[in-house]
């Protein structure tokens, strides 16, 4: 709540100095920063989940990412204290203690395949077509079928 009343009363003070449509535009351009921030760092660990990185490696990434999308978050809050906060996020001292911290409580389970072991599982049924148009069942391979001796 006290956090309520200090963003509306950063947000009066600013429109007394650079004007309501000043306020506004920068609201809407922390918006959009904060839309940027999450997205790409969504992407990232969506990215991050598919890498096969090891454990160490991935924990760095995966808290490097998650400050940029608290970081996103803040922008996108309207007001002028939270995307202080949320800049505060994105300078390189700030974001590595924390991310050094998030490192140190947080467990990371890569879900990738160790080198060299078979790709996913895809179950399913299919029909293979012939260049003549004739129809066979899965059992039968393409390979095995031996030319008619007419």
């Amino acid at each position: 709540m006290l956090l309520g009343l200090a963003e509306i009363a950063t947000l009066v003070a600013a429109g007394r100095v650079i004007g309501v449509l000043g306020v506004i535009l920068l609201l809407i351009l922390g918006g959009m920063t904060g839309m940027s921030l999450i997205r790409q760092s969504g992407l990232s660990i969506m990215i991050l989940g598919r890498s096969g990185l090891n454990a160490r490696m991935a924990s760095e990434q995966a808290a490097t990412g998650l400050t940029a999308f608290a970081a996103g978050l803040l922008f996108l809050m309207p007001g002028f204290l939270s995307d202080m906060a949320g800049l505060m996020l994105l300078l390189p001292p700030v974001r590595s203690r924390l991310s050094g911290w998030l490192e140190r409580h947080m467990v990371v389970h890569p879900t990738a395949s160790p080198p060299g072991a078979p790709g996913p599982i895809i179950e399913g049924e299919g029909v293979e077509v012939v260049h003549e148009g004739e129809i066979l069942p899965p059992s039968h391979r393409l390979e095995d079928r031996r030319p008619d001796p007419r």
